[in-house]
């Protein structure tokens, strides 16, 4: 997500809003959120302060309280944590680039 725009759209409390106030744009920020095992907080370098940053984590922690949440600066990541650990292995099958066009009918 982008550090600059991504706060705009999570709610400050759940309990303050009902669902005709929330965007079709911020229940898919939230969503996305909310599914996902891994957070880039991309543009990280771009926050005035770390209060900001640690604020903005909190919000998406009370949307998602199990990802991992990575700071970065031009989706600069460490791949390998990015990828869960040095034990990551592509299952056979899986999806890649290679793949992509086989997989088009």
């Amino acid at each position: 997500v982008d550090v600059a725009h991504v706060g705009q759209y999570l709610s400050p409390t759940k309990a303050a809003e009902s669902k005709q106030e929330v965007s079709p744009l911020a229940r898919l920020v939230e969503e996305q959120i909310a599914f996902a095992s891994l957070v880039l907080l991309n543009k990280a370098d771009k926050t005035s302060n770390a209060r900001s940053l640690e604020d903005l984590v909190s919000r998406i922690r009370k949307v998602n309280a199990t990802a991992d949440v990575m700071p970065c600066t031009y989706c600069d990541v460490d791949i390998t944590r990015a990828l869960g650990g040095e034990d990551f292995k592509c299952a056979p099958g899986a999806w890649s680039p290679d793949r992509a066009l086989v997989d088009i009918d």
